[in-house]
């Protein structure tokens, strides 16, 4: 990958060092438990729902795809430490245009974690992109996830009056309850459907 060793690392604005890695808030932890289903029926209060941009901003912060020139720096490092037969510079910036699509969509500090993640156990095989897409990948799963699940939350939940209560409540089985026993008030319950519910919430929390 002849191409590839000659490009130097672009300097990142923010060192991956100094990010600490963001979450849900306590108050919001509630929402990883809304199936896809339930959001267009669901309202948020407008107090949630800038918690939830600013949540955004610290995980787009923090997930910021990486600069190609340190994605390219970063696989030429680690390939270096094996075999690597000589290229023309043609099939060498044909293989970084296919690095960067496999991983230009990661962090940095998780493509860097996939290189030295490989390097600890892997002593004759340079990675192929499949290899460190992995790795990379499973360093930043449960943010992409938290992240996704943001995305859809204020693209589909409506502003409104939200019960307290289920916005407050952070243990998922109640708060499926809660929202179950919304829907049953607006459909005109009998009488005896309001006391199993009534029942099951009690068992619930004892």
């Amino acid at each position: 990958m002849n191409q590839i060793a000659t490009l130097q690392p672009h300097v990142p604005q923010v060192e991956p060092a100094t990010l600490s890695r963001p979450t849900l808030p306590p108050s919001l932890g509630w929402l990883r438990a809304m199936q896809p289903g339930d959001m267009q029926s669901t309202a948020i209060s407008q107090k949630t729902r800038q918690a939830l941009e600013q949540s955004a901003r610290e995980y787009d912060r923090y997930l910021k795809p990486a600069y190609a020139e340190e994605i390219l720096a970063l696989v030429t490092a680690t390939s270096n430490f094996y075999f690597v037969r000589a290229e023309d510079d043609v099939i060498g910036e044909l293989q970084g245009e296919l690095w960067l699509k496999v991983l230009g969509h990661l962090p940095i500090h998780a493509v860097a974690e996939a290189c030295a993640g490989w390097l600890r156990v892997s002593a004759k095989k340079r990675p192929t992109p499949a290899d460190l897409l992995g790795r990379a990948v499973d360093h930043v799963r449960y943010e992409l996830a938290d992240r996704h699940l943001i995305d859809q939350i204020l693209r589909h939940c409506r502003v409104g009056l939200a019960p307290q209560a289920v916005e407050e409540n952070a243990d998922p089985w109640m708060q499926a309850r809660i929202k179950a026993g919304l829907r049953l008030m607006r459909s005109q319950p009998t009488r005896e459907q309001v006391d199993e519910l009534a029942h099951q919430i009690l068992a619930g929390a004892a």
